[in-house]
C-alpha cells in the first residue's frame, strides 16, 4: 500500500451515492436469523488520470465502484490514494451542494463555493488484503476465465444476466429472510434459490443473456444484487468465490459452505 494523499473534485450527491453504494448494507446471516450490517465504515479511494475508484471490504466480501474522470464533472488533480470514514464523511457531505473539492494531506479538507470542513485521515483499511483481490484483478479479454487465489485457479462457468432480474431474484429469496442465496448453473440454465434446511425454500429461474462453461453451484451469504447495475457477468465454480462484474462495478464474495 503506497503513501496516502490525493486531490480530486466530485459532485457532492454523486460522492454520497458512491459511499453508500460500497457500504453494501443489508441482511447478513447471524445464527438462525440475520442482522442488518455493512461491510465496513471505511472506503479506500484510488484516483488516477482516468478514474476515481471506491473500494470496501470485510473478511469475506470485496467491492469496487469506478467513476470515469469527466472534465467539469469529476476531476482528479493529484493521483493518489486515501481512506475515509464513511459515516463521518457523509455527515458533512449532506450539508454541501454542488461540486466539492477534496484534498487529502495530513487531514482531509472538503471545500465548496461557500463551505469548508476538515476531518481526520484514516491511516489503514481494516480489510485491505481483501480489497487487493479485486483492485489488482485481471479480467481476460480473450474469452478465457479469470483466475483467482494464490494457486491461480480459474473460474469454470460464466453467465450474463441483467441486474434487474438478479435483484428481483434476491428480493424473492429474501421473503424467507435468511440472507442466503444459492446460484446454480446446469450448463444451459441458471437459477437462484434460498434453501431453508429442507423446511421451506424458493427458486427463481433467471433469464440469461449469454452463458458458457461447466456446471457450477455456489451458495453465498449477505447482500449483492443492489450493488449491481446493467448487464452483469457472473463467474462461478463449485464451492469457490463468486465474482460479479457490472459496468464500473466489481463484487467478489466468498462461498458459504453449508452448515457454516
Amino acid at each position: 500500500m503506497t503513501a496516502l494523499g490525493m486531490r480530486f473534485s466530485i459532485d457532492s450527491k454523486k460522492f454520497v451515492d458512491a459511499l453508500n453504494l460500497v457500504t453494501l448494507k443489508g441482511k447478513y446471516p447471524s445464527g438462525a436469523s440475520y442482522k442488518m450490517k455493512s461491510l465496513s465504515d471505511y472506503v479506500y479511494i484510488v484516483g488516477t488520470d482516468t478514474s476515481l475508484s471506491f473500494f470496501n471490504s470485510d473478511n469475506t466480501t470485496s467491492c469496487s465502484y469506478t467513476i470515469p474522470v469527466e472534465v467539469e464533472v469529476t476531476d482528479v488533480f493529484q493521483s493518489g490514494e486515501c481512506i475515509l470514514d464513511i459515516p463521518r464523511t457523509i455527515k458533512y457531505l449532506k450539508t454541501f451542494k454542488g461540486k466539492v473539492s477534496v484534498t487529502v494531506e495530513d487531514y482531509v479538507t472538503l471545500i465548496t463555493e461557500n463551505k469548508s470542513a476538515r476531518i481526520p485521515c484514516v491511516v489503514h483499511h481494516p480489510c485491505y488484503a481483501m480489497i487487493e483481490h479485486i483492485r489488482f484483478l485481471k479480467l481476460p479479454t480473450d474469452g478465457s476465465m479469470p483466475i483467482f487465489g494464490k494457486e491461480g485457479t480459474a473460474f469454470e462457468a460464466e453467465v450474463t444476466a441483467d441486474a434487474e432480474y438478479l435483484l428481483d431474484g434476491a428480493k424473492s429469496c429474501d421473503v424467507i429472510g435468511m440472507g442466503k442465496y444459492e446460484f446454480d448453473y446446469n450448463g444451459t440454465s441458471f437459477s437462484m434459490s434460498s434453501p431453508q434446511d429442507g423446511i421451506e425454500g424458493i427458486k427463481i429461474d433467471i433469464e440469461l443473456l449469454t452463458h458458457s462453461g461447466e456446471e457450477a453451484t455456489v451458495e453465498l451469504a449477505g447482500p449483492f444484487a443492489q450493488f449491481l447495475s446493467g448487464p452483469t457477468i457472473i463467474f462461478l465454480k463449485d464451492e469457490f468465490p463468486i465474482l460479479f462484474v457490472s459496468p464500473n462495478r466489481i463484487l467478489l464474495k466468498a462461498p458459504r459452505i453449508t452448515g457454516r
